[in-house]
């Protein structure tokens, strides 16, 4: 199954050997070495980059939004209107089925996905996209980037989320961020997402990676004599867990004694 993923700019970019070429890493594996493209991609104006990733032959469309609330002078209605602009002017352009990638930098973050769901616009959500942070060389004193790569430990906010909403959207969850091992993914599952994505630890441990995240999970689920993941997804999410108001709870009150 080919899925282009697509951060949506505002960048013009017409190219469509691009998306074909792209198509061919998803389909085939292999890119030529010497071309090197960005995949932001405008959604302004008539025929271009949306069509082309839809004619290159890819199933399905994942667009990366993220609108951080840095400006005092935007208000929360505007940027969630932005949101909805784009996934119109896209749902205006593609036949084929559209996820969202999006930010937890929002007001009202559960209010927002939830009108986001019942636009019709979407297929499925993936929570969160982790953003380019700076940061600060206090030895030369001038600024820099912050580490690019998740660690194991950044899953918990998404965790949390991906429980909170599972149990209250009519499309699927895909969770990302800190999913190193096999383990974590079995946690989400849990959770309610239908999915999990990697990234950092492909470009640590290269893609055998993903045979050991997968026989984690195998290994977990033999120990739990669950036959297939749908035998317990979403158990343990909001709406299922015995005491779900840990979910919502965000002071350290209880953070060194066991949770009852």
């Amino acid at each position: 199954v080919g899925i282009l993923h697509l951060r949506a700019g505002f960048v013009r970019f017409g190219d469509r050997v691009v998306f074909a070429e792209l198509l061919k890493v998803l389909r085939h594996g292999h890119l030529p070495r010497q071309r090197a493209h960005p995949l932001d991609v405008g959604v302004e104006g008539g025929e271009g980059p949306l069509q082309g990733v839809q004619g290159a032959g890819a199933d399905a469309l994942e667009l990366n939004i993220s609108v951080l609330p840095s400006n005092p002078n935007i208000s929360s209605e505007e940027i969630e209107k932005r949101y909805f602009d784009i996934l119109q002017k896209v749902s205006e352009k593609v036949r084929i089925p559209v996820t969202l990638k999006m930010s937890n930098s929002s007001s009202s973050l559960a209010a927002l996905i939830l009108k986001l769901d019942w636009t019709g616009f979407l297929k499925g959500f993936v929570l969160f996209n982790r953003h380019y942070c700076p940061d600060i060389d206090i030895t030369n004193m001038k600024l820099t980037s912050a580490p690019v790569f998740s660690a194991p430990a950044d899953y918990a906010e998404t965790l949390r989320w991906v429980a909170m909403m599972s149990g209250k959207l009519k499309n699927d969850i895909a969770a990302t961020t800190g999913i190193h091992d096999g383990k974590t993914a079995v946690k989400f599952l849990l959770a309610g997402a239908a999915s999990v994505q990697v990234a950092s630890v492909l470009y640590k441990k290269g893609p055998a990676v993903i045979t050991e995240i997968k026989n984690d999970i195998s290994d977990w689920m033999e120990g739990k004599d669950f036959k297939t993941i749908d035998d317990f997804r979403g158990k343990l999410s909001m709406d299922k867990a015995t005491n779900p108001e840990v979910f919502e709870r965000i002071q350290f009150m209880k953070y060194f004694s066991t949770i009852e």
